[in-house]
Parts: structure tokens; C-alpha cells; sequence
């Protein structure tokens, strides 16, 4: 049986966490008893959100399983094989690939249970997806931080100025007395 690539990991991973975000986290702690049930309610942009995560994690495990096929090229000859790698590299990369997948997973969790609760939803957010888009390989500061600025701010105008839902504010933020 072939070894998983770290994208594949990192892709089954975000899948699994997609399944614990949707059907576990977000129904413990999404109170939904206030809302009218004709209206979409809290837990819609959550879901979405989720969704769009578990196709795109779908998408990249049907792009890594079918290969050259989903392309329509034909595979290559005995005569055009490429030449294998190393056997020490090969499980080089796979190393790096589960160290970077566990990584990632550790930052979203540090992120879910500390950093939301401490800093607040926002600076939490610049400061997780700045870290992980470092983490994934991105290595232009200004590309990192313009990402995470623009995401952050794009939910946040998505859920403040849209959607009149606040996020949270963490306990520092709160007792510093911004609102």
C-alpha cells in the first residue's frame, strides 16, 4: 500500500476536522434557542463555512487520487517514467508533510480553545491564519499579512456590519475596556 503525501494528510485531516467542527463543536456551543425558526439563525455562516472547507479538502483528495487522469494525459511510457526518488528522501518529505499536517492542527486547536477566548475573535484570527499560511509555505511577509488582514477584515464586515452578529472580544480586550 502507498504512503500518503502530506497534502493528502493535510487534506483527510481538514476533512475529519470539518466532521468534528459540524456535527460536535458547533452544536455544543451555538446557542440557537432564541432564534426564530423561519430565520437562518447562528449556525448558517458556521456551516457554510465548514462546507466550503470539506469541498475543498474533498476537491484536493480527488485531485491527488486520480492524478494524471483527471487531467487527461495518458501515463507515461517505461521510457519516460520519471526516475524514482531517493528512498531517504521520499521519507524526508513524508515526515515533513505529518510534521507540518500536526503543526497546522495544533495551531487551529490553540487557536479554537486559547487564543479566541484570551485575545478575541479578531486578533486571533490575523495572528492564526498569518501563522499558518507561514506554516503551509508562504514566505512573503506582505502576501502573509495582507491575507490575513483582508480575510479577518472581510469577516468581519460579513459579520459586524452584515450580519449585526458580534464575535468575540477575549478577556484581555475586555478588560482593557475596548468594545
Amino acid at each position: 500500500m502507498k504512503a500518503l503525501n502530506g497534502e493528502a494528510m493535510l487534506a483527510m485531516a481538514v476533512l475529519a476536522a470539518c466532521a468534528l467542527f459540524s456535527f460536535v463543536i458547533v452544536p455544543a456551543g451555538v446557542d440557537t434557542s432564541y432564534v426564530d425558526p423561519r430565520d437562518l439563525g447562528p449556525r448558517f455562516i458556521l456551516d457554510i463555512a465548514s462546507a466550503g472547507m470539506a469541498l475543498a479538502a474533498g476537491a484536493a483528495l480527488v485531485r491527488i487520487g486520480l492524478g494524471k487522469a483527471a487531467s487527461g494525459e495518458a501515463a507515461p511510457s517505461q521510457a519516460e517514467a520519471p526516475v524514482p526518488e531517493p528512498r531517504a528522501e521520499a521519507h524526508a518529505d513524508e515526515r515533513r508533510g505529518r510534521r507540518r499536517v500536526l503543526v497546522v492542527l495544533a495551531a487551529l486547536g490553540i487557536y479554537s480553545f486559547v487564543l479566541i477566548d484570551l485575545i478575541g475573535f479578531y486578533v486571533a484570527s490575523v495572528v492564526t491564519l498569518g501563522a499558518v499560511t507561514w506554516l503551509l509555505g508562504e514566505r512573503r511577509v506582505a502576501l502573509v499579512a495582507l491575507y490575513a488582514l483582508v480575510l479577518t477584515a472581510s469577516i468581519y464586515v460579513l459579520f459586524e456590519m452584515v450580519l449585526q452578529s458580534r464575535l468575540p472580544k477575549g478577556w484581555i480586550l475586555q478588560s482593557l475596556g475596548v468594545s
